[in-house]
C-alpha cells in the first residue's frame, strides 16, 4: 500500500494541473469565482456533501434502464426474427 500512495502523491500535482485546465477551458475567470463562491454557501456545501450519493444513485437509475432497453430490444428483435422464419 505504502508503494501505491507514493506513487499517486507523486502524481497528485499533476492531476491537479489536469483537471485544473479542463476547468479553466470550460468556464471564465469570473464564473469560476461564481462557483467558488456558490460552494461557500450553505447550500453549495450541501452539493459537495450530497454529489457522490447523487452521483452513485443516478449511475443505478441509467445503470437499471440501459439493462431494461437492451432486454426490450432483445426481445423485439428475437419476435422480428421469429416472424421473419429464424427459429430462436
Amino acid at each position: 500500500m505504502a508503494v501505491v500512495l507514493e506513487a499517486m502523491n507523486g502524481r497528485i500535482e499533476e492531476l491537479i494541473t489536469s483537471i485544473a485546465t479542463i476547468y479553466a477551458v470550460n468556464f471564465s475567470r469570473d464564473e469560476l469565482g461564481q462557483l467558488l463562491a456558490f460552494y461557500r454557501t450553505p447550500v453549495g456545501q450541501k452539493f459537495i456533501e450530497k454529489m457522490p450519493t447523487i452521483t452513485q444513485q443516478s449511475l443505478a437509475v441509467g445503470q437499471k434502464l440501459g439493462q431494461q432497453i437492451s432486454g426490450d430490444l432483445r426481445n423485439r428483435m428475437i419476435e422480428e426474427l421469429r416472424k421473419r422464419g429464424h427459429n430462436i
